[in-house]
């Protein structure tokens, strides 16, 4: 889902592009956005070194694939490694406590995507 987000806003942005769907990659100069599924977390662990860590509905994934992914955040050129979970968690599933535990340690952390269209939410916050 997030791999045609990113094409999209790469192309209304006039930025140019490869997307190899085989291998789960878009490449923009020398940087790649690389692509994993919960179905096989261990393909992650093929990597050397992320700089962002972005999971879509993260709160269905497995632990695992978390966990592997921000041990990848390491490494000579990653400076400041950025992490970005996006969910939708059903609280009453017990796959998810993983993701429940980390939004209970870090609640200054968390942004409710309704309050982007909420007419009161000030410009600064958005």
């Amino acid at each position: 889902m997030l791999f045609g987000e990113v094409c999209k806003r790469l192309s209304e942005w006039g930025v140019q592009y490869e997307y190899r769907k085989s291998e789960k990659e878009i490449q923009v100069g020398d940087g790649i956005c690389y692509g994993a599924t919960s179905e096989n977390p261990e393909a992650i662990l093929g990597l050397s070194e992320v700089h962002v860590l972005v999971l879509d509905e993260s709160g269905y994934l497995q632990e695992n694939l978390y966990s592997w992914g921000c041990d990848r955040l390491r490494g000579r050129t990653v400076q400041t490694p950025k992490i970005r979970l996006f969910t939708s968690p059903d609280s009453f599933n017990p796959s998810h406590a993983w993701f429940l535990d980390l939004c209970a340690k870090h609640p200054e952390a968390i942004i409710n995507a309704s309050a982007l269209d909420n007419i009161y939410t000030s410009a600064e916050f958005k």
